[in-house]
């Protein structure tokens, strides 16, 4: 079937020039031929088709009829009625919650899907990535622990030999540490955990970007003075910290990120900085500040300026150490 095209001059109509256009032909009663084809009242969306493609009614109608209907008392009044009679059943929660599933419930599904062995590499990344975004919202990161999330994460990252899923598990770890006291005290209540970050941080074999990582969740949990010296005493963090500095990489995000958080600790108080430099930090990170000189890297170079002259100003400089960095500043 064909349709008429319309006339090609300007179609937009208006309230007012729709008002304007002369009164459509009259059916016995008063009626419009189109409020008569229809027994009267609003047409619906098909019988107005039908009616045009019928000839019995033309778009002049049609057009007289919209402007009707489109009267505020005349809509306030359907309004009403629609109000006092009510033409649909509440809808059934169970419909809502399958059409709108909570946050918990897909993270608990995937959770599910990594503790699952028939999950397929691909699936359990999805899975990963959906967390990651989840618990990025503060109410998601609370639950994460009441999920018994962290313990499906830190199967993750100690049994799992593909290096995706390392990096994944742990970067939801870090994301849900993020200003979040609730799961910080969650985290640190599974001293395995943490144990499992600080030898992963310190492991040669282990990529780079599961380090980096690795990094990101100390830098979360490093809050206060009083945590970081309980956690240095317990179990060794600024030693693991020295430790997984190394010159050789200073072009890697990892190293930067290390001079940031060292900066970041001796900052905190004047008992961390002591005990950043009782851990032996002072050499390893003069030996990254060189490297970093010879080759440019001038972020990492403002970075350890910023940390070297915390301890300087805080009088845990010896006099050794002053004179090589004054030398280099100069050079």
């Amino acid at each position: 079937m064909s349709l008429t095209p319309l006339p090609s001059s300007d179609t937009s109509v208006t309230r007012e020039s729709a008002l304007s256009v002369s009164a459509p032909s009259s059916a016995p009663g008063g009626r419009t031929d189109a409020e008569a084809a229809t027994g009267g009242g609003a047409p619906k969306a098909h019988e107005a088709v039908d009616l045009l493609r019928d000839r019995k009614v033309t778009l002049n109608d049609l057009m007289h009829w919209s402007v009707k209907y489109s009267d505020a008392e005349i809509l306030h009044e359907m309004r009403e009625r629609e109000r006092e009679q009510p033409n649909f059943e509440p809808i059934d929660p169970k419909w809502v919650e399958a059409l709108f599933p909570l946050d918990s419930d897909k993270m608990r599904e995937a959770l599910r899907a990594l503790e699952d062995a028939e999950t397929s590499l691909a699936d359990r990344e999805t899975a990963l990535d959906l967390l990651l975004f989840l618990v990025d919202a503060i109410d998601n990161a609370v639950d994460l622990p009441k999920l018994n999330g962290l313990e499906v994460l830190e199967r993750v990252v100690r049994s799992s030999g593909v290096d995706s899923l390392r990096v994944g598990a742990l970067w939801v770890l870090a994301t849900s540490l993020q200003n979040n006291p609730e799961t910080q005290a969650a985290f640190l209540a599974r001293p395995s955990l943490l144990a499992l970050v600080l030898e992963t941080l310190g492991d040669p074999g282990a990529s780079r970007e599961v380090r980096l990582k690795a990094v990101g969740i100390v830098s979360a949990l490093c809050t206060d003075a009083e945590r970081v010296l309980a956690l240095d005493k317990s179990v060794g963090l600024l030693g693991a910290l020295v430790r997984a500095t190394d010159p050789s990489e200073i072009e890697h995000p990892v190293q930067r990120r290390l001079a940031f958080l060292f900066t970041k600790l001796a900052g905190l108080s004047g008992g961390v900085a002591s005990a950043v430099v009782a851990a032996g930090a002072i050499a390893p990170l003069m030996a990254v500040r060189a490297e970093a000189i010879a080759r440019g890297a001038e972020e990492l170079v403002e970075q350890l300026a910023a940390f070297f002259g915390q301890l300087s100003d805080a009088g845990l400089l010896n006099r050794e150490t002053r004179r090589k960095l004054t030398q280099t500043m100069r050079a």
